[in-house]
């Protein structure tokens, strides 16, 4: 017996994979702040909180991952939407070695001037997601229709292996010294 579902109970069932990777992450970074000791937390709050949201997200785009392959399945029979996806993931991908650049290179230019605070911030944010991006449009590249498509989707992949191993010489260099 085959079951077929309609459009829209995929819909529901990505929504519903999300909502449960958002409680997930919610749940563990919860869990996480609960471990550590209120002393800690006091003489250190920022980099605890920082250590919570990052797992926390680490824990949601992992879970995450799953509906995403459900929505790129059923995605995978609409032809036009594609080079659009292709087109918005490539872009993503481009911030990533802006956002690198600015984290590394700028050094405290923040700290001098703090209206670009913001732009640390989403510079950060940017790339903790680079490991989990990188799986999504490789995942993508797999699902697409069109050659366009699987092409950029492949070099939003690449851009975000780089943005990987460029982090990962950057501390094998900062731990040797």
């Amino acid at each position: 017996m085959k079951i077929t579902l309609t459009p829209w109970k995929r819909v529901l069932m990505v929504l519903c994979g999300y909502a449960f990777a958002l409680g997930i992450g919610v749940l563990a970074s919860v869990l996480y702040d609960r471990s550590i000791p209120a002393a800690n937390m006091a003489a250190s709050g920022g980099m605890y909180a920082f250590g919570s949201f990052t797992l926390g997200f680490a824990a949601f785009a992992t879970i995450a991952l799953v509906p995403t392959g459900l929505l790129f399945v059923s995605l995978r029979q609409y032809r036009g939407v594609w080079p659009v996806l292709a087109v918005l993931g490539f872009l993503m991908s481009a911030a990533g070695p802006v956002s690198a650049w600015f984290i590394l290179e700028t050094g405290q230019l923040p700290a001098r001037h703090p209206e670009l605070g913001w732009v640390a911030m989403f510079a950060m944010l940017r790339l903790t997601a680079t490991p989990f991006l990188g799986l999504v449009w490789t995942g993508a590249a797999i699902f697409a229709r069109g050659r366009f498509a699987k092409l950029l989707f492949i070099a939003s992949a690449a851009i975000e292996a780089s943005l990987v191993i460029r982090f990962v010489v950057h501390m094998a260099m900062h731990w040797s010294r």
